[in-house]
């Protein structure tokens, strides 16, 4: 096999391959940053409705 058609191997077959591989681990990770993410602010969401509450119930007691 001569040098020419292992340029050749490489370029049709193991770059691409490798760049497919390299974008499925970029998107998981992505993904996974994406989804701690979204549990921070479900979690800040959660805290700002319970104050939000106790505020309602402190000012409706005020105008008792």
């Amino acid at each position: 096999m001569e040098f020419d058609n292992l340029l050749t191997l490489i370029g049709n077959y193991a770059f691409p391959i490798c760049c497919c591989v390299y974008l499925f681990w970029s998107a998981a990770k992505e993904r996974e940053a994406h989804k701690d993410e979204m549990n921070k602010m479900t979690e800040a969401l959660q805290n700002n409705t319970k104050a939000i509450i106790e505020l309602k119930g402190m000012i409706s007691n005020v105008g008792k």
